[in-house]
This record gives C-alpha cells, sequence and structure tokens, in this order.
C-alpha cells in the first residue's frame, strides 16, 4: 500500500503557485482521499484535495466541467505523484449543511444539461446495464485490498440495481 503523500504533493503545489508556507486544516479524510483548507500567510485561503485511484483524474474532469458551463470549484493547480493527485482549488467557504439526495438530484440535472464533452465517451443502454456489475467487482478488488470493509450496504444497493 502506498504511503498517503499529501504533504510533499502540497509543498509541490505551493512552489507551483509561488506561496511559500501555508497553515492546513482536514476538513474530511476518507481512505483513499482527502480534503484540507489552506491558509496563506495573507489570510486567503484556498482548497488542497488530495486523492488516488480511481479518483486521480478528477482535476481533469473539474477542468472540463467548468468549461462546459457546470457550477464546480476552479481549479488553480494540480499534480500527481506516485499515483497520487493532489490540487489546490477555490474555496467556497465552509459548508452550509451536509448534502443530501436533492443536492444529488440538482447537481445531476445540471451535469445531463450540458452538451457532450469531447473526451468522455458516451453510455449507451447496454454499456450503463453493465455499471453496476462492473461496480460491484471493483469493490471487490477494494475488498481485497482491506479497503471499503464496511460497505455492505453499498453492494446491497449494487445487488439491487444489477
Amino acid at each position: 500500500m502506498t504511503t498517503n503523500p499529501s504533504a510533499e504533493l502540497l509543498d509541490n503545489l505551493l512552489t507551483a503557485t509561488g506561496q511559500t508556507t501555508a497553515v492546513r486544516e482536514e476538513v474530511r479524510a476518507w481512505s483513499m482521499s482527502g480534503v484540507e483548507r489552506v491558509t496563506f500567510p495573507d489570510g486567503t485561503t484556498t482548497i488542497f484535495k488530495y486523492a488516488k485511484e480511481p479518483f486521480d483524474s478528477e482535476d481533469q474532469v473539474l477542468r472540463l466541467a467548468h468549461t462546459l458551463g457546470v457550477p464546480v470549484p476552479q481549479v488553480h493547480a494540480s499534480a500527481v505523484l506516485d499515483g497520487w493527485l493532489g490540487m489546490l482549488m477555490e474555496d467556497l467557504g465552509p459548508s452550509a449543511r451536509e448534502a443530501d439526495d436533492l443536492d444529488g438530484v440538482a447537481a445531476a440535472v445540471v451535469l445531463h444539461g450540458t452538451r457532450t464533452a469531447p473526451p468522455l465517451p458516451v453510455l449507451d443502454q447496454q454499456r450503463l446495464q453493465t455499471l453496476p456489475a462492473r461496480a460491484l467487482e471493483h469493490l471487490e478488488r477494494l475488498r481485497k485490498a482491506d479497503w471499503w470493509q464496511d460497505a455492505d450496504d453499498v453492494e446491497d444497493a449494487l445487488d439491487r440495481i444489477a
């Protein structure tokens, strides 16, 4: 298992953006990713997000979504180190509340209302039907790697969808 190189990634991103020091404050951390608020000496803030595969191309997705007019935080800089992605992103401020299902629906409506992005594949009905089984396969691989051990609810939902 690769050690999380978030400190080195942040140092690389700070250097790339001309910053020298910053104070890190954890916002949320998961086994494969994390989000921190970074405060610079002048009081400005940015979000530092780090993630490993399969989330290691999120910077590209966010940049593309931004280009297509989807309201997403702007990526200021990104870098990859030892299979981990690090991003400095626009800080939208503290969460007003936890996102709920209605927020997910609203985001889906916006995403599905955008034009097709040429670099991304368009899935037909047959390909969409394979997604739950593929997700179950990925979940099994994560569990074999000692990740997502407490995800029986996810597995049950995927079984029902399949």
